[in-house]
């Protein structure tokens, strides 16, 4: 038996939320600190994945921003044989509500 749980542990400096299959790694990113931070987060997340042969489908790991004002620059990856980078997405949708990076619902709503 695998426990999921386990990895929040190992990620004190992030939050995890795991549902089901799937995993949210969320921080607040103010500084190009937190911006490495986070990123050793997820070089940490993979290489528990692969200790415990639970394979990532990267191509459905994205990042997205949530921001009122001017959005920070970010730039995050997975390292699979190569840098992989994750793909910059607006809006996401989670439990079957839309998301989007200013957080108006308006996609959702319409």
């Amino acid at each position: 038996m695998i426990f999921r749980n386990y990895i929040t542990k190992k990620t004190p400096s992030c939050d995890i939320f795991l549902y089901a299959d799937d995993s949210k790694i969320y921080k607040s990113v103010r500084t190009e600190d937190d911006q490495q931070n986070l990123q050793s987060v997820i070089d940490i997340v993979k290489k528990w994945s692969d200790e415990w042969l639970l394979k990532l489908n990267i191509e459905k790991c994205k990042s997205v921003s949530y921001y009122l004002n001017t959005p920070i620059e970010t730039h995050y990856h997975i390292e699979k044989d190569q840098l992989f980078p994750l793909k910059k997405v607006k809006s996401v949708v989670d439990v079957g509500v839309r998301f989007d990076s200013k957080l108006t619902f308006s996609d959702h709503i319409s």
